[in-house]
């Protein structure tokens, strides 16, 4: 990644452009000097405003430009970053294990379609499959239906559990704070390991 003085750096027609307003400036300056006509004293130093505006506008916008390289690249470091944790709090299940809720209504065929098409293509589902600590689908229907068609006994699984702390002492906490302890959330890479033990007692 490059540092901030490379980013904001102007280029070289940049750098030419504010060089042409200053020597006017200074033109106009020494001509006032040797002809003692003060107008020229003033061309000469609206020459060098409009270049000091100039360059502040110029480094205002390189500026920018770099911000929004600097959030693409933050935001691709991120995604990187939750990828890995993800893959890395999957566990392995027994399908027969999973349990589909009565409200999962059957997926659109063309999209089932475009789904076993993937499959097909790239060897590995494009939805994850997500469940919870009791064996619950959460998403990732179509990836199941595809994995039951080809006869397999386990899938890859990400796992999602309750938030601690949701009924403790509710009066000190917000609604907010009570509404966002109620979702559940994705089991973190430390307690997988803890999490393939307890699963088939629970």
């Amino acid at each position: 990644m490059k540092t901030w003085e490379e980013a904001t750096k102007l280029n070289r027609t940049d750098i030419l452009m504010l060089v042409f307003y200053i020597m006017n400036g200074i033109l106009d300056i020494t001509v006032s000097i040797i002809s003692e006509n003060k107008t020229w004293i003033i061309c000469g130093l609206l020459w060098i405003t409009i270049a000091l505006i100039r360059y502040c506008d110029l480094k205002i916008i390189k500026g920018n430009e770099a911000i929004i390289d600097i959030q693409e690249a933050d935001s691709k470091i991120k995604k990187e970053i939750i990828d890995a944790l993800m893959s890395e709090t999957a566990v392995e299940i027994e399908i027969s294990k999973i349990k589909i809720p009565e409200h999962f209504s059957k997926p659109n065929p063309k999209k089932l379609q475009q789904k076993f098409k993937y499959y097909k293509e790239n060897h590995k589902f494009e939805s994850q499959i997500v469940i919870d600590l009791d064996y619950n689908l959460i998403d990732g229907y179509t990836s199941y239906l595809i994995a039951k068609n080809y006869n397999k006994t386990t899938v890859i699984a990400k796992l999602k559990r309750n938030k601690a702390y949701k009924s403790h002492i509710l009066t000190k906490k917000s609604q907010k704070r009570k509404r966002n302890l109620r979702k559940q959330t994705t089991v973190d890479a430390t307690n997988v390991k803890n999490m393939k033990k307890i699963l088939p007692y629970m």
